[in-house]
């Protein structure tokens, strides 16, 4: 639904309760075995073979690679390890070690909430935003896209493509035949 119809504040926190309440009283293994699932049989082959090769590139440079989602950080985590990348931030879905409790543990992470957490994880590792990267497709990134030194517009949003022309960001475009080129 957020791919077709972009991102409202009032809709995503509805979509997020019903959601939380869908998972509450499920086991965290359960949790697992959908988010391996989901990745496998939807995300992974959707995967821009561009934005791999930067990410490729990164690791190769040093650099050090982090996922930053709003999606469960589980998800995001089961992404960065199939991919190499350092780690992942994530909302964090409540449990009490074996089951879902149908809440989640702070806020999701979305908007200034991600330029937090990159600047809480830059301070802990010692990592200099300014000569930090950040990739994003959404106008709701905004906060932390302006948080590093260097920021990509991949296939962006029409609010984030005006904004990344605007301030003269690298725009990354990349059409769907480059992902039935890698099947």
């Amino acid at each position: 639904m957020y791919m077709r119809r972009g991102e409202k504040n009032s809709k995503m926190a509805d979509f997020k309760d019903r959601a939380l309440m869908l998972t509450k009283g499920h086991s965290v293994e359960e949790l697992q075995g959908l988010i391996d699932q989901v990745y496998r049989d939807e995300i992974k082959p959707r995967l821009w073979p561009r934005s791999l090769e930067r990410l490729k590139h990164h690791l190769e440079q040093g650099h050090e690679v982090w996922l930053v989602s709003a999606a469960p950080v589980e998800l995001a985590q089961a992404i960065a390890d199939d991919l190499g990348a350092t780690g992942a931030l994530g909302t964090i879905v409540g449990h009490d070690g074996n089951v879902l409790t149908g809440e989640l543990v702070g806020a999701p992470l979305h908007g200034k909430a991600k330029r937090r957490a990159i600047k809480a994880l830059a301070k802990e590792r010692g990592i200099s935003l300014r000569k930090s990267w950040a990739y994003s497709d959404s106008v709701n990134d905004l906060p932390m896209l302006s948080a590093v030194g260097n920021q990509v517009a991949v296939n962006p949003d029409q609010q984030l493509r005006r904004y990344a022309v605007a301030a003269g960001w690298e725009i990354l475009r990349q059409r769907r035949r480059e992902l039935r080129a890698q099947k």
